[in-house]
């Protein structure tokens, strides 16, 4: 039966093409680019183009506890181990060994800024969606470099802030070409090719290659937590201060109403007073110390003009801690982290804050995964090639656990499989990663197990426990 649904002729012409063209891209890019800006698809306009960086800055620098959450995952980033390792078919080969030795001294020895400077500016693409570096390359000479044997070297990784960026160079199949800057301090454009950068995207929505922040899920709740606390805070204000009250002589309402142009002036002047009034150091108003008069023409005690405070004696219907409480929870939920809020209320136990905390680490493993992924895609396979080293020796970079055993836990786990039959022992590289996580001091490299000179004779044997103590009792008599 033939399918109504396909159009037979354009079918036949793409199988045609595909035998034809077998490597050639047939679909287009998934997002549309406008002047070199890719659309994000965001349907908040507060969030849209550059509009979003502003937003995610002012959440990181004034709210508590979107700062606490960047402040935390920028700490946990700087304190990860990053290891320069081989693959394991090329271990103690001694090029192999030479070239890992090369990229640990350019990363992490031989830059103008530390690793670690690196990494602060690398986690800004969690909350801004992404992080440029320009690769700044050197040759290794004595001037500039810490090993200077005419190799060719990292200067620096220089960060790119997304507040200069002005254009996308994108062509129709998504590959990103070049990146155009505008420099702060001038109208120049500077256009950097895509080879040359280092590229770290939080989440690549779309194949968009400015990612997607982390703070994207909280806006909202930032958004009504930011008015709560402004409320609150006017609030708080009027009920210690009382809401300013004037009181005038109706004549001159009325005569404002009508048009007078002095009596519009005088109220004009009362509301100023009214909305301005504050009960700070500097507080003070003037006014007429003129009185009603009775029937018979005489002052009584009421003034014309008066000035009062009113405050509210009543309970408020709202209670603006839980809705506050409510809305940082749902920021720290967001973000997978919501441990941070454990301890500010009755509620919590140890063993959700614990498997709160895996889950969190967890994240932060995988964002230092797409570091790591960067570095070997294009970095060190870069320095690899322009040094003319073997490519099957490349060596590379990956993060160090996050989440590792406690030493009761990794002590338990050593016992067990030696109990399973497991020959762990003598091993020096295993022995010294227990030693280091216990705190212990490191196996000497140059101690051979040999009993020191002195103690091994043939009188004494071999064995420091057949060493006898010497006798200091003669002297200590004396």
């Amino acid at each position: 039966m033939k399918n109504l649904n396909v159009r037979e002729p354009e079918v036949s012409q793409a199988e045609e093409r595909y035998k034809k063209e077998p490597f050639e891209e047939f679909s287009a890019y998934s997002i549309s680019v406008v002047g070199g800006l890719p659309n994000n698809e965001e349907f908040d306009p507060a969030l849209r183009g550059d509009k979003s960086l502003y937003v995610y800055k002012e959440m990181m620098d004034n709210d508590s506890t979107v700062s606490a959450l960047i402040l935390t995952i920028q700490m946990l980033f700087r304190r990860v181990e990053w290891i320069i390792d081989l693959p394991y078919f090329c271990r103690g080969i001694e090029e192999a060994e030479e070239q890992r030795e090369f990229i640990e001294n350019c990363l992490f020895f031989d830059m103008k800024e530390s690793f670690d400077e690196f990494m602060s500016n690398c986690m800004l693409m969690l909350p801004f969606g992404y992080s440029i570096f320009e690769i700044v390359l050197k040759k290794r000479e004595k001037e500039n470099s810490l090993f200077p044997d005419g190799r060719i070297g990292v200067d620096k990784l220089s960060y790119i802030s997304p507040f200069t960026r002005q254009r996308w160079d994108i062509d129709d199949k998504g590959n990103i070409l070049a990146f155009e800057q505008k420099a702060p301090d001038s109208a120049e454009t500077i256009v950097i090719p895509y080879n040359k950068l280092l590229h770290f995207k939080n989440q690549s929505s779309m194949g968009n290659p400015e990612g997607k922040s982390i703070l994207r899920g909280a806006y909202r709740a930032w958004y009504y937590l930011k008015r709560v606390q402004d409320f609150e805070s006017i609030g708080v204000e009027r009920e210690l201060n009382g809401v300013p009250v004037v009181s005038i002589p109706g004549d001159v309402l009325k005569k404002a109403n009508a048009g007078d142009k002095e009596a519009i002036l005088t109220l004009q002047g009362y509301k100023q007073v009214a909305r301005d009034l504050r009960a700070n150091q500097q507080a003070g108003v003037i006014i007429p110390s003129d009185t009603y008069k009775d029937a018979e023409g005489k002052p009584t005690s009421n003034r014309l003009v008066s000035i009062d405070l009113l405050s509210n004696r009543g309970t408020r219907a709202m209670d603006t801690d839980k809705i506050i409480t409510r809305y940082q929870q749902d920021i720290a939920r967001s973000i997978i982290a919501s441990f941070i809020m454990l301890g500010g209320n009755e509620r919590g136990s140890f063993s959700l804050a614990e498997s709160q905390q895996s889950l969190f680490l967890a994240a932060l493993q995988a964002w230092t995964e797409v570091i790591s992924q960067e570095f070997n895609r294009k970095l060190i396979p870069n320095l690899i090639s322009l040094n003319g080293m073997d490519e099957n020796y490349m060596p590379y970079i990956h993060p160090g656990d996050l989440s590792p055993l406690s030493f009761d836990e990794l002590s338990s786990s050593i016992m067990k499989l030696a109990q399973a039959g497991m020959r762990l022992f003598p091993d020096d590289v295993l022995e010294n990663k227990i030693r280091e996580k216990g705190g212990l001091p490191l196996l000497d490299p140059n101690y051979t197990g040999q009993i020191p000179q002195g103690y091994a004779d043939k009188e004494y044997g071999t064995n420091y426990q057949d060493v006898p103590e010497e006798d200091n009792s003669q002297e200590e008599e004396q």
